[in-house]
């Protein structure tokens, strides 16, 4: 019997084969090891279990490249793609042929959300990357496997009222159409799932951000997660991503303002009304006032996550040229 982790021996071809030869290999032993050709023989179906996964890999091109790097172990890894690109780049350093066991930085920069979706506004940025407003922080909370990620967007104002929102999370079932190998009576590839044996579907999570919540903060849903082998479920890792607000500038529990001042308000002292998260507040402005002097107003910050404290509200005096 062929190697098991030899994959091109599995199927019977040469490591240099190409893809059609790879493929007609394929078909050959799904004729004659399909489960619907032989049903109730346990070993057959085993038989064309490994098949199909050896199938897999060397027909996916970015899977190949790894397996024939670093071997077997390296495909079962989550971070084949950026592997792959790394190989092509010969940015992957290696030590005795060993994969790297998870994406560099640079990498896990471009691989995106991953599986992970969101439904309030746009993604910004990768699924685990922290965020300040208008500018993200690199970060790798410890996510245990069997975990996921996902981003959360929401506006300054969602974020200072707190409340309930979802997030959608993609994950993996197995395909109906082929019973989960991958492939039809026929030795084609099965094209609900393309071959994977898996469909992605959907599914909207509930997540209930507190009052004020700070943009990049991780929020931990237990038992939210994909499903695990043993039937439980992972946790799901919501960070918040509060979007940066046109009118409105955060700082912790305080806010900022811009108020415009003519030449002789600002030469006068004037009483200018300022924006609040939720209506107006009249201030005076002091004479003599100077662009960029701030005119403090106490209590119309953000509440604390008590609910009994509040930031404060900084009116920026803006003057405006003349003419």
């Amino acid at each position: 019997m062929a190697d098991e982790d030899d994959l091109y021996a599995l199927l019977g071809v040469a490591r240099d084969a190409d893809p059609e030869q790879i493929k007609q290999a394929f078909r050959t032993h799904a004729r004659r090891l399909h489960p619907d050709r032989n049903s109730g023989d346990a070993a057959e179906a085993a038989r064309f279990g490994r098949i199909a996964a050896a199938y897999s890999v060397l027909s996916d091109r970015d899977r190949r490249l790894v397996y024939d790097r670093f071997g077997l172990h390296a495909v079962r890894e989550r971070f084949v793609e950026e592997m792959a690109r790394a190989v092509r780049a010969g940015e992957v350093r290696t030590n005795g042929g060993e994969a790297p066991r998870g994406p560099t930085p640079e990498a896990n920069a471009g691989r995106g959300a991953g599986r992970e979706r969101k439904v309030e506004g746009s993604v910004r940025a990768p699924a685990g990357t922290q965020w300040t407003e208008g500018r993200p922080a690199r970060s790798d909370p410890a996510v245990h496997s069997g975990d996921r990620r996902a981003d959360l967007v929401i506006t300054l104002r969602q974020a200072a009222s707190g409340g309930a929102h979802e997030v959608e999370v993609e994950e993996d079932a197995p395909c109906t159409s082929c019973r989960g190998t991958g492939w039809r009576p026929s030795g084609r590839q099965c094209t609900a799932c393309w071959g994977r044996g898996m469909r992605s579907q959907l599914r909207s999570v509930r997540v209930d951000v507190p009052v004020s919540v700070v943009s990049g903060q991780t929020l931990r849903l237990r038992g939210a997660g994909p499903s695990r082998p043993d039937g439980s479920r992972g946790d799901l890792h919501v960070t918040v991503v509060v979007e940066a607000d046109p009118v409105f500038r955060r700082e912790g529990l305080n806010l900022h303002v811009d108020v415009p001042l003519t030449p002789e308000q600002a030469a006068e002292g004037a009483e200018v009304e300022a924006a609040t998260l939720d209506g107006v507040v009249r201030v005076e402005v002091p004479a003599k006032a100077s662009a960029g002097q701030m005119v403090r107003v106490r209590g119309h910050g953000l509440l604390g996550s008590s609910g009994r404290t509040a930031g404060d509200l900084y009116v920026t005096v803006v003057i405006e040229p003349k003419g």
